[in-house]
């Protein structure tokens, strides 16, 4: 017999949502889920191979400034960084937030020289 296996990722309080919408989705999902935020060290990390990769060297002092940065969102209360990403940023931009968020870093910092 032929399964079918569905798959549905997004973050954890639309999810939630999603799940909620229909009084018997819960039930049938079996397994669900969570990944951790990346920590601060494990954005730099990313930041550094994805620089690598556009064979991009990076001083120093900008990865300490990466680490500063990475820090300092990771301090913001999760409302507040929603507030603010959504007050700066459109939908269509804000998707590339992820992951990609150290692809924005890494060409921000060096359209300002860092």
């Amino acid at each position: 017999m032929d399964t079918q296996d569905f798959i549905f990722a997004g973050y954890k309080k639309e999810m939630e949502g999603f799940l909620k919408s229909n009084p018997g989705m819960a039930r049938r999902i079996a397994y669900k889920f969570h990944f951790e935020d990346y920590t601060t060290t494990e954005l730099v990390e990313i930041t550094l191979l994805k620089a690598k990769e556009k064979k991009i060297v990076l001083t120093p002092e900008a990865v300490q400034c990466l680490a500063q940065v990475y820090l300092l969102l990771s301090v913001f209360t999760r409302s507040r960084l929603f507030q603010l990403l959504d007050s700066l940023f459109p939908p269509s931009v804000r998707t590339i937030w992820n992951g990609g968020i150290a692809n924005r870093l890494l060409s921000d910092s060096l359209e300002v020289g860092l």
